[in-house]
């Protein structure tokens, strides 16, 4: 039963156009949340 829903929320998503700069959660030349610094630190 689940899996019918399932299948039914994927056919009912509309198509995503990358051409459109709010479809993109990070796009390059953006100010956004992966234009922060994301070094990390190594514990040993």
């Amino acid at each position: 039963m689940i899996l019918v829903f399932a299948s039914v929320a994927v056919f009912a998503q509309d198509s995503v156009s990358y051409a459109r700069p709010e479809a993109w959660l990070c796009r390059p030349g953006r100010t956004d949340a992966c234009s922060v610094d994301l070094s990390t630190t190594i514990l040993s």
